[in-house]
């Protein structure tokens, strides 16, 4: 019999599956981190993580206890290692975020946040959007992902 590569490879698709499967059955399972993923976080709870997070990059910090060790901050197209990591934050001043959505599913949560930076002079004022990913690791949301970018004056195609 003559199999198109279509076939072959959804031969072996299934395959994969069903010993997947099998070894599920006979106790491999999900990886011990989301075996029993505690979900109950509010979204004030997750609300309360991002805005210290925010807060702690004006103040120069970066809390090991809010991000995964694998955690990456994108700001403005640049990835950032050291704070200020979200955009439009800078130094020192206080951060309030001016609106959240989240999305919760199994042991993932998305936040798209809205924040307003002002130097602590009151004269600086700055506004920030971000999109966050959070993880549940050991037992706690972790940030595993931030992207942020200050909204730029609306440009048409081609300038």
């Amino acid at each position: 019999m003559i199999r198109t590569s279509s076939t072959s490879a959804g031969l072996s698709y299934a395959r994969g599956v069903l010993i997947a499967l099998l070894v599920m059955a006979c106790g491999g399972g999900a990886p011990p981190e989301f075996a029993a993923i505690p979900v109950s976080m509010s979204d004030d709870g997750l609300a309360d993580l991002v805005q210290t997070a925010l807060q702690s990059d004006a103040l120069l910090e970066i809390p090991d206890s809010l991000y995964t060790e694998e955690a990456t901050v994108v700001s403005d197209g640049v990835e950032r290692l050291t704070a200020p990591r979200f955009a439009a934050i800078g130094l020192g001043g206080s951060v309030a975020v001016t609106s959240t959505r989240f999305e919760v599913r199994s042991g993932v949560a998305w936040a798209y946040v809205a924040y307003r930076w002002m130097s602590e002079s009151g004269s600086e004022v700055r506004e920030g959007r971000a999109t966050i990913v959070l993880l549940v690791t050991n037992g706690a949301w972790r940030i595993r992902h931030a992207h942020s970018s200050t909204p730029g004056e609306s440009r048409s195609q081609g300038d």
